[in-house]
């Protein structure tokens, strides 16, 4: 196996390590900004007139989980045409090239990133729908009866559709460095090294 194979699976592999730990066990960011979601719910709970001010709020959250969507399905659909003329048909009758030919390397790096921006816009739609529920429940009259009855399941809303939006921003930013291994291999490796120390050891540490 040549370098620029041993390259393109360290550039792989990292975040895939990265993405396996932050859904095993969320970095204190990520816990930190759930305990806050879940806080800033309990709170407008208790007070009166806030139910536009919470609907308007999660309003905004549920605008974010559309353009993330929407950038994360483009970038597919552009990869996929790019690709496409480079994908010989016979590929998906006789197996798929190996890795270690310049035409697999090829491959499985275009098929990494699409797979990439997929998951990106799968979690982005299953944070909306979660955005989408607590709204509901944040625009319910906060002295009735309804509202007491489903303030728990919009707690539970608000907290997975911060982990699932979370999660397809990572997605997206891991794209990057396996997008640049089409430039230059090195480049895209050390793109990735750089990110994968960044983002454990600073960026997702709550400070």
């Amino acid at each position: 196996m040549h370098m620029d194979s041993l390259l393109f699976l360290l550039t792989a592999a990292l975040p895939l390590l990265y993405l396996v730990r932050h859904w095993a066990w969320a970095p204190s960011a990520t816990r930190a900004h759930t305990r806050l979601r879940q806080e800033w719910f309990t709170a407008i709970a208790q007070h009166k007139g806030t139910e536009v001010l919470g609907v308007q709020t999660l309003r905004n959250s549920l605008m974010s989980c559309t353009m993330t969507a929407t950038t994360a399905t483009l970038a597919f659909m552009g990869g996929l045409t790019l690709t496409q003329g480079h994908w010989p048909s016979q590929w998906w009758h006789h197996g798929f090239p190996p890795l270690g030919t310049d035409q697999g390397l090829a491959f499985w790096n275009a098929f990494a990133v699409l797979v990439l921006l997929a998951l990106a816009f799968l979690t982005s739609m299953l944070a909306a729908r979660n955005y989408h529920h607590a709204g509901f429940v944040a625009g319910m009259p906060v002295e009735s009866a309804a509202r007491r009855s489903w303030q728990t399941l919009g707690e539970r809303s608000l907290m997975r559709a911060g982990l699932y939006y979370s999660q397809s921003l990572r997605l997206m930013i891991w794209a990057v460095p396996l997008a640049l291994f089409y430039i230059h291999s090195l480049l895209g490796a050390a793109v990735a090294v750089a990110l994968f120390v960044s983002m454990w050891g600073w960026l997702d540490v709550d400070r």
